[in-house]
């Protein structure tokens, strides 16, 4: 049996910004209204709540898709969208890992300028070979 299949990457930046899209097997559009709808709910949920410094939603789940969240240290945000049956803790796993690849490949990169799209065929290149070797993206 193979791995619940991952939709797609996206990552924020601070300011509310999508600097990275990736689609695995689904329409853009899409993808990009439901982390738009999450990012509105997470910032709500880090104001009302009653614990300071909360780390807000990590998870949504729908009848279809589970939307996995994590934040980095930083204020970046990074999506997956996923089948429904993923493993919350695995999809989690799979985003830090993804934010290493993201620190390695595009934090150290002289050339790229924080906040501005991502543009790294090797970060590319390396977030798909992560995804692929966890069985997630054919």
């Amino acid at each position: 049996m193979s791995a619940p299949r991952i939709f797609s990457l996206t990552i924020i930046n601070r300011d509310g910004g999508c600097v990275f899209l990736k689609q695995f097997n689904q329409e853009g559009e899409l993808t990009m209204q439901l982390v738009s709808v999450f990012s509105i709910l997470y910032e709500m949920a880090c104001t009302i709540s009653p614990v300071a410094k909360t780390s807000g939603i990590q998870e949504l789940e729908g009848t279809a898709f589970k939307l996995q969240c994590f934040q980095s240290p930083t204020g970046v945000k990074f999506f997956f969208i996923a089948e429904r049956t993923a493993s919350s803790a695995r999809l989690a796993a799979l985003l830090r890992d993804v934010y290493a690849l993201y620190a390695d490949y595009v934090l150290k990169n002289p050339f790229h300028t924080l906040d501005q799209p991502i543009r790294s065929e090797k970060f590319d290149r390396h977030v798909l070979a992560k995804l692929r070797q966890a069985g997630h993206v054919r």
